[in-house]
């Protein structure tokens, strides 16, 4: 192609988004375009909007967010990226609340979210909306009781937590390995199948068993309901989004819990000091973990637990995408198909809330 022919496509490219987000504009309700005038981020471009800045600042997307945060005194912030529905970014308490129980109903995961997780979780609790995340949140309820997790973890901890780990190596890869069907992605899809064999060998075996969580699946159906069929393929989707949460939302914590450690050698020692003095057959080797009750005498371990947890949540920003229009608590108005991002980093870094010293690691606040 030459030269003036790759101008001419540039400029008719540029035009012609130019004239779709005019179009956009003027078909707007009047509420919606009162919510395109909250603040942007510093160095939104016209056409473009923020996608550059947010393939620049990819690394540290959180502590760009936090940088909006701090510009525009926590109000929310409408960012804009090519391909991409309206985000209005929230940073603040009574917004979470607004998404999460206020508004509950009004907010999903959307197709954007439910995109990019398919390979991992398929139809898991964690990718779907509706009645499947009703029916599977129903029947989880069950097995995360005080009491199951009282009677089952210690045991089960410290035997399974290997074969967890292998079982879930390599479940995040890039789009377009997917797209492309090479290098991890490929590699991914091959073991897919691998793990759903096993699965589905696993759940025959235990369906004759009728424990833990496949009896639930099963009991949670209508046997007199022809509508309703055992789907083996459902069971191993929610049993995998199990895994996969709590593998990778532990790991993330036990990552950073222990770099801060090893910046923070007075606060490892306090920790080893208080283990010796409550959990001594621990520290001799004598036994592989701690039962809940015994756990819950090391206040100074789970003060730096939560510490680290306040500074690097597990999952630092969430989306939610509006199934209807919805005011929030303050008037912002959200538009149907548009996504809301609430981020958990930025709130647990706020000055206001934490005071000067939020960045901070210090288990003694």
């Amino acid at each position: 192609m030459e030269f003036p022919s790759v101008l001419l496509f540039l400029g008719l490219a540029v035009a012609a988004q130019a004239l779709w987000q005019f179009y956009q504009w003027v078909a707007l309700p009047s509420g919606v375009r009162k919510s395109l005038v909250l603040p942007k981020p510093k160095g939104t471009l016209p056409l473009l909007g923020n996608t550059l800045q947010t393939a620049c600042r990819y690394e540290n997307i959180h502590d760009w967010f936090l940088e909006q945060r701090e510009l525009h005194g926590g109000r929310p912030v409408l960012a804009t990226m090519i391909d991409r529905p309206h985000q209005i970014a929230v940073m603040v308490p009574e917004f979470f609340e607004d998404i999460n129980k206020t508004h509950f109903d009004a907010f999903e995961k959307g197709p954007m979210f439910a995109e990019i997780m398919h390979d991992v979780l398929d139809d898991g609790i964690f990718a779907v909306d509706g009645d499947r995340w009703q029916h599977q949140r129903k029947t989880m309820s069950h097995l995360f009781s005080l009491r199951g997790l009282r009677d089952n973890f210690a045991k089960s901890a410290h035997t399974n937590a290997v074969k967890f780990y292998k079982f879930l190596e390599d479940t995040i890869a890039k789009r377009e390995h997917r797209w492309l069907n090479v290098g991890v992605e490929k590699e991914l899809k091959d073991a897919g199948a691998v793990i759903d064999k096993t699965n589905r060998n696993a759940n025959k075996d235990a369906v004759n068993k009728k424990k833990d969580i496949v009896s639930l699946f099963i009991d949670s159906f209508d046997c007199n309901n022809p509508n309703e069929v055992f789907d083996p393929v459902a069971l191993r989707d929610m049993v995998v989004s199990i895994l996969a949460a709590g593998r990778n939302s532990t790991a993330s914590t036990l990552g950073w819990f222990f770099y801060r450690l090893s910046k923070h050698p007075d606060v490892e020692y306090k920790i080893r000091k208080e283990l010796l003095e409550q959990a001594p057959a621990l520290m001799r080797g004598e036994v592989a973990a701690l039962s809940m009750e015994e756990s819950q005498k090391l206040p100074y371990l789970e003060a730096t637990l939560r510490k680290t947890l306040r500074l690097h949540p597990a999952v630092p920003v969430n989306i939610r995408h509006a199934n209807r229009d919805v005011v929030l608590h303050d008037g912002t108005f959200v538009a149907t198909g548009w996504n809301v991002i609430y981020l958990s980093y930025t709130m647990a870094h706020m000055e206001s809330v934490w005071g000067p010293d939020a960045k901070e690691f210090k288990p003694e606040r």
